[in-house]
């Protein structure tokens, strides 16, 4: 039986599958199907995957606060586009950065290839395999999050 090792992308999709070197073993532990049961080549198959914890939203912002800097030197233009921002959440090499809810437009206009890729060079300098993942926040509005308070959260507002 030939054993076959893949390599896996940040994205987890699983690339590259080569014969594993002579004398090396998968690491995977036998079948569950029993000892003595005929197994198949992918029962042999090892796909390595990045998995990581997520981090606290403290550490998302302040690396996020690192590369709002590095992105006000590289090119302050942009910088106005992510300037009210935050880092919100770091898990399995994506950034996610929250643009207020009224910024829609600078959220855009960071999608664009020129300026995404500034982001991401001087994310790659703080936190270097880490890509930015841009979303809106949720508009909220003060009084009805009060009356939702007061009254319950069945309360309908139309």
């Amino acid at each position: 039986i030939s054993r076959l090792t893949a390599t896996a992308s940040p994205q987890g999709e699983a690339s590259d599958l080569k014969p594993a070197p002579q004398g090396e073993t998968s690491g995977q532990k036998p079948s569950p199907r029993g000892e003595g049961g005929s197994r198949s080549e992918t029962d042999e198959v090892s796909t390595p995957v990045k998995t990581e914890e997520a981090s606290s939203p403290a550490e998302a912002e302040a690396i996020w606060e690192q590369a709002k800097q590095k992105i006000a030197t590289m090119n302050p233009m942009v910088y106005l586009y992510v300037k009210q921002t935050r880092g919100v959440a770091l898990q399995n090499g994506a950034l996610t950065v929250e643009f207020p809810a009224t910024q829609e437009s600078a959220m855009n206009g960071m999608r664009s290839v020129r300026n995404l890729k500034i982001a991401k060079d001087a994310l790659e300098a703080v936190c270097p395999g880490t890509e930015p993942v841009f979303r809106l926040a949720e508009l909220r509005d003060a009084n009805e999050e009060k009356l939702k308070e007061l009254f319950g959260s069945s309360l309908t507002i139309q």
